[in-house]
Order: structure tokens, then sequence, then C-alpha cells
């Protein structure tokens, strides 16, 4: 019998010992690392990635009578139910209220004779932690307003403060004028951006802007503001006294000027047509014939013919 020496004795049990090793890992891959479990935002996140505005009327029922929504409101995760509902007063036609719920918080708010027609969620406050809720309400005679709800327990209202020379007035709402879009937007500068009408007496429709100072939303007012060309559009539908011509310059911005009107650098003469692009906030227009002449015109109230040189331009609002 051949002798084994110890080397190689040693040697098979090497290679024997290595072969079971090999025969363990064999169908078993390396377990990779466990990944980073990603971080949980925190609400002030979720709030810098969302919209300063975002259009939720989507959730308006019943002709604008209801509303039903839900929104996380402050980024919790979960979304807070909102509801709102018209109730009629029994006792005035004219009047009736806004039964308003966003989640636990509840409020009235007083309507005259409306309807909803705009829901908004905002941001007003980009520190504050949670959104707000703008409502726009169509009432009386078709005159819109806007009213922004903080959420908190009391649902408490935005407030706009409007200086003028005759004294400063505060209120809870904003009415906004006849046949505007309901446009409404809150910008990157923390001011917020509506469509209104100005102080002068007509019916055509601007964007204005209004910023937060000592708790009040007051108004950044330019020197002149710049009339919106589609606001003429908006404000005749269905039948009007207006012939072919007429409606179709109408629909351009122009109005027809039915007497003799004089102003600053123009005369308007009977026929002309003539579109407003400008106004100051204190009855002064800036008007552009179709030939390209073009001045300022007053349409002060006291100022009787200017119903005399279009009436329809200057009944409907104002």
């Amino acid at each position: 019998m051949k002798k084994v020496s110890i080397i190689t004795v040693a040697c098979l049990l090497l290679l024997l010992l290595s072969g079971c090793s090999l025969m363990t890992n064999i169908g078993n891959p390396p377990v990779p690392d466990s990944p980073a479990k990603e971080s949980v935002s925190n609400p002030s996140d979720k709030k810098e990635k969302t919209p300063r505005t975002v259009d939720i009327s989507a959730g308006i029922t019943d002709g604008g009578y209801g509303y039903s929504y839900a929104y996380d409101f402050d980024f919790d995760g979960e979304k807070e139910a909102i509801s709102m509902k018209v109730i009629d007063d029994v006792d005035n036609e004219w009047f009736s209220s806004l039964d308003v719920s966003i989640g636990e918080y509840q409020k009235y708010l007083e309507l005259l004779d409306g309807i909803i027609e705009k829901v908004y969620v905002c941001d007003i406050d980009p520190d504050d932690g949670v959104m707000n809720l703008a409502i726009i309400t169509c009432e009386i005679s078709g005159d819109p307003r806007i009213r922004i709800l903080q959420y908190d327990p009391d649902l408490a209202p935005c407030m706009f403060k409007d200086v003028n020379p005759d004294g400063e007035y505060m209120e809870d709402s904003l009415w906004l004028g006849y046949a505007v879009s309901y446009y409404f937007n809150v910008n990157e500068d923390d001011s917020i951006t509506i469509e209104t009408q100005t102080d002068s007496a007509g019916m055509w429709s601007v964007y204005k802007t209004y910023r937060e100072n000592d708790g009040f939303f007051v108004e950044d007012i330019p020197e002149t503001y710049k009339v919106l060309p589609d606001f003429m559009e908006r404000a005749i539908s269905g039948e009007t006294s207006l012939s072919g011509e007429e409606l179709a310059k109408w629909k351009e911005g122009y109005v027809k000027a039915c007497v003799e009107y004089a102003g600053d650098g123009i005369t308007l003469a009977p026929g002309d047509y003539f579109k407003v692009t400008l106004d100051d906030g204190n009855n002064n227009l800036y008007v552009k014939k179709e030939s390209g002449e073009a001045g300022w015109i007053n349409v002060d109230y006291k100022n009787e013919a200017r119903y005399q040189l279009n009436d329809l331009f200057f009944f409907l609002a104002g």
C-alpha cells in the first residue's frame, strides 16, 4: 500500500472544505444592502409643491345651490370634506345664507339672493401650513362678490380695506361688478389678483391687485387700469337691441357714439366706433377710434351726456 504524505492529506482537506463552501452559496446570491427609507415629507414641504391657486369649482351642485368636495387643507394626508348649501330666508325672498363647512369647522355667510359660482383653494400665507377657501357667489342683479375664508375653527374671512378720500372702509368681502369672468389668482409675491370693476361709471372690467398689510388686503392702485378686451362679449347674452353691425363691433370691443362727445384731444361724432383701453379709476377713460385717433374723455356720474353717448355701455354697471 502506498504511503500518503501529510501535505497531500492537507491539500485534500482544503479542497473538500472549499467545495462545501461553494455548495452552500449555490442559488443564494449575496443579500444587497437594504435601501434607505424614504423620508416622509412634512406639511410645509408638501405645501411648497402645491400651486398657490387651485380651481375646485367641479364640486358645485344643484345649479349653484350646493357644493361637495374634499381637499387636504392642512397637509396631514387626510382630506377635509367641504360642503356648502344655500339656505333661503323664508321671511324675505331677497335674503339667503350660505352654510359652509370644512371638516369639523362651520360658518354661515349672508347672501343677497345668491348662488355659488366659483370655488378656489388658495395659499394666502405660505408660512402658515394650511390652505384657504375662496368662494365667489353671484348675488342680487347678477352682481358677484368674493370671500376668502381661513382654515381655522372660526373660518374667519380675510378682510379688505378700501382707502379713499372719504375715509377707510373695512369689509369681509369684495363686490366684483357685472360681467366679470371670476378670475382669481394668488401670485408668487403673496399678492392676489382679481377681475373686478373700477370706481368709474361703466361696465368694463380690469385686473386689480391686492396685498396684505397689517391684517387687511389693500389694493395696489396703479396710475391707470388696462381695460380687459373680452368683457363686452361676456356682457351681452341672448337678445339685444343692437343692430347686426353694432353687435359685431361690440364683440370686437367697439362702442357706437350716439351723440357728439368732446374730450381731451379727441371728439367723438355720432356714428363713430370707439374702444375703451385705459381707465384711471376716477371716471376718465382713454378711448381709441377705429381711425386710430385717441384721447381721454370724462364719464363722471354727474355728466348725464355719458348716457346719451351710449346708454347700454354706461348703464349696465358702475
